[in-house]
């Protein structure tokens, strides 16, 4: 809808704003959404806020959150918040606190039944980093202290964040009903998803849907995400 930059030579930063509209395909509803680019030496500061509106709007959402792709040799996650296994809103108890890290293999949680998995959740920060340097020599060596390609992205003090990195996209992961089919469109990039919120998983194939208090209810919402 618009878009909107400024500048400010005296503390070396750039701001891009952007309102745009959210909206599913063939349906009248949608998010008006004002995300705001603050572009650092150090960082880039991302802060989005989102009003649903329309009719018929659904009373719930799957997911709030940033997804971005990242090159292949990202390979190695760390971050603090529960772990070290998977967790979502209301499946998240037995997974504890504390600095955690985990490898390609470690990070995606399949199922018989192609679906979402792997997230970890209550997240502060996460940083993805190169398995090895991208300078490395022909052999894949690492040398002792050479330098990582990282990117980290921190949600601060926000409660319930989180985050899922494997290599299918939503589609994938909704139009496969066997593995065998999914694995066929593993990508070689990561698809990395920066949760705000989520909807909790539930037990609606074999029992009840999620309690209320793990229910994304639709309405205003407003996050901000650090990376760096």
């Amino acid at each position: 809808i618009s878009l909107t930059t400024s500048t400010s030579p005296s503390t070396s930063t750039a701001t891009i704003t952007t309102v745009t509209r959210f909206a599913p395909p063939v349906l009248a509803w949608s998010i008006l959404l004002t995300t705001t680019y603050t572009f650092t030496p150090t960082h880039l500061h991302i802060s989005l806020r989102g009003h649903p509106s329309g009719p018929k709007l659904p009373e719930t959402l799957p997911r709030i959150g940033l997804e971005m792709g990242l090159a292949p040799q990202f390979g190695v996650a760390k971050w603090w918040g529960r772990g070290p296994g998977e967790g979502y809103a209301d499946t998240k108890m037995a997974q504890r606190f504390g600095n955690w890290e985990a490898r390609e293999e470690g990070l995606w949680t399949g199922y018989e039944w192609p679906q979402e998995g792997g997230g970890r959740t209550d997240v502060r920060w996460v940083e993805f980093s190169s398995s090895k340097s991208s300078d490395e020599g022909a052999k894949g060596e690492e040398k002792e202290g050479e330098k990582r390609d990282t990117l980290k992205a921190t949600f601060g003090a926000q409660n319930g964040c989180g985050f899922t990195a494997n290599h299918f996209s939503t589609a994938d992961l909704e139009e496969c009903t066997h593995d065998y089919e999914l694995q066929k469109r593993k990508k070689e990039g990561w698809v990395v998803r920066l949760d705000w919120k989520q909807h909790g998983i539930g037990s609606a194939s074999c029992g009840p849907g999620p309690a209320e208090q793990y229910m994304l209810r639709t309405g205003d919402f407003e996050f901000e995400i650090v990376l760096e």
